[in-house]
């Protein structure tokens, strides 16, 4: 029984410490985005803009399109013109 926890503890302490370096490396990515906006506001462009493009490429043209269509129509709906 003792070998048995033993094992179970030593497996637990593998998870955790997968998940502790895991969590340091998206520290570490986030602050590296942070530079390259940063970098990309420096150079006239706009952060903003940069990030709804790379959200719009993860998701798909497809689905950004159908997303766009639905906006405009209940902008529409309600008196705003967007385009």
């Amino acid at each position: 029984m003792v070998r048995k926890m033993t094992e179970v503890s030593e497996k637990l302490e593998s998870y955790i410490e997968r998940l502790e370096n895991l969590h340091a490396e998206i520290k570490d990515l986030k602050g590296d985005i942070k530079l390259i906006l940063k970098e990309a506001k420096s150079e006239g462009l706009e952060p903003k803009a940069l990030k709804a493009i790379v959200s719009m490429k993860k998701k798909g043209l497809e689905t950004v399109r159908e997303e766009m269509t639905t906006v405009e129509m209940y902008c529409s709906a309600i008196g705003i013109e967007i385009s």
